[in-house]
């Protein structure tokens, strides 16, 4: 089996496609009547990574066997790297034309992840410390996560043969966000004694994330419709018919954002700046001719 995918900005030129109008804000569907339902409508994945692209760490060799190049994926990588994931589908949408005017009512539910991660964090665990001693290492980890959902009104209006004006106005409810305000986590190996010594100063924003949710305090009710995380945004774009053979256009989606009031809690380092030092462990104390070990 092959899977095949292609960015969204595809998507942004073909009008036979409902949901074209999702990126590009003029879109006319070609279709009078188009319906959505869960599963058999709109599904969209995209994965992206800034670090490396897949054959800076896997490639294969002259006998058609792939060979893992952890080595050759980090000298690619910038000092810091992001993992990005973005995922959408249609709840319900349900879109119709009249005359010119071409009407789109929906709701979707969206999901946008991001891992921030550096070089000095993979290349510590694949080659361990004894690379990098005597130099201190930036792990600064960042995790970044979004999940609502919108109710929207779209519509596109054909002005003339040549312009096309389109606007989406959003109601958002949000349900969970996590957010990195900010991320120092350093270590540093002594070049002499290879003792450990690390530092840390973290900050993270939760909205909507409750402690056992998953348990007995979870409230499909409070969950789904009652949480206070609200916010609007919008589309807008515009499209200049020049001939037949060319088509210009312009669109700004997502023009808004949530305001997160709903079990807010901020996660703090306790002692930020502390250092403190692992200097091993006596292999003897380990190793005796008893049954119990300290």
């Amino acid at each position: 089996m092959s899977i095949k995918a292609q960015p969204n900005l595809t998507l942004y030129h073909m009008n036979a496609v409902n949901q074209s109008m999702y990126s590009n804000t003029t879109s006319q569907p070609i279709t009078n009547i188009n319906v959505g339902i869960p599963v058999f409508s709109n599904l969209y994945l995209g994965v992206s990574n800034s670090g490396f692209r897949y054959k800076d760490l896997i490639y294969k060799r002259s006998d058609d066997s792939l060979v893992l190049d952890i080595n050759n994926a980090l000298g690619v990588m910038q000092d810091r790297n992001y993992l990005s994931m973005q995922f959408q589908t249609d709840i319900l949408s349900v879109g119709f034309r009249i005359k010119k005017t071409y009407v789109n009512l929906s709701s979707s539910e969206n999901i946008q992840f991001r891992l921030g991660y550096t070089r000095d964090f993979i290349g510590f665990f694949w080659n361990g410390n004894a690379a990098t001693a005597g130099q201190e290492l930036a792990f600064d980890p960042e995790f970044d996560f979004s999940h609502y959902r919108d109710y929207s009104a779209h519509v596109i209006q054909r002005i003339n043969r040549k312009i096309t004006l389109g606007f989406k106005l959003k109601y958002l409810y949000g349900m969970e966000n996590i957010h990195t305000a900010r991320s120092e986590v350093r270590l540093l190996t002594d070049a002499r004694t290879f003792d450990l010594s690390g530092r840390s100063d973290v900050e993270i924003n939760t909205a909507g994330v409750i402690p056992g949710s998953l348990g007995k305090q979870f409230n499909l009710k409070d969950y789904a419709i009652s949480r206070n995380n609200t916010g609007f945004a919008f589309d807008l774009g515009a499209s200049y018919k020049v001939n037949e053979k060319l088509v210009v256009s312009a669109s700004a989606v997502d023009i808004g954002g949530i305001t997160w009031k709903s079990y807010l809690r901020t996660h703090r380092t306790a002692n930020p700046g502390t250092i403190y030092t692992f200097t091993g462990t006596d292999i003897r104390s380990l190793i005796n001719d008893s049954t119990s070990v300290n």
